[in-house]
């Protein structure tokens, strides 16, 4: 199941039910899965959603907060870096103000170490990157809910 990968890669796991419904995972609550477990009806949606995979796993926002949680893979903005990641713009590493993670994806947290989105490290090492060279792609981001 590639949602266990992707929470794999972040952190240890989640103590967290996870339901798939179609291409969707959910996270219901206990009680929950039990009925879900008696009924002959397959649910098309229940609980928290926490991503689709329609080829590649796409983690929902929910999701990115629950495993920002208990994750060290994180890469720290300040807020003019949150603003224009916000705005789907790449980060330029001026905008890092702490690197956790050396490659790979990561969870751009702002300056309160709320998550904002998932980035990609695009550079070799972000502490030797040029001010202005953009270091983390921008995967996905909370702004994306807001503009639709």
């Amino acid at each position: 199941m590639e949602i266990k990968r992707f929470i794999e890669y972040f952190c240890d796991g989640l103590d967290i039910n996870i339901v798939k419904a179609g291409n969707d995972f959910y996270h219901v609550p206990e009680e929950t899965k039990k009925v879900l477990d008696k009924i002959p009806v397959k649910a098309e949606s229940v609980g928290v959603f926490l991503g689709s995979s329609r080829g590649v796993f796409k983690p929902s926002l929910a999701l990115l907060e629950m495993v920002a949680k208990k994750s060290d893979k994180k890469i720290f903005v300040d807020s003019n870096g949150e603003w224009l990641f916000v705005c789907k713009r790449d980060l330029m590493k001026k905008s890092i103000s702490k690197a956790q993670v050396k490659t790979g994806l990561c969870l751009v947290q702002n300056s309160r170490d709320e998550n904002i989105g998932l980035g990609k490290i695009v550079c070799k090492d972000i502490s030797r990157s040029k001010p202005d060279e953009i270091v983390i792609k921008n995967v996905m981001n909370c702004g994306e809910y807001l503009g639709k």
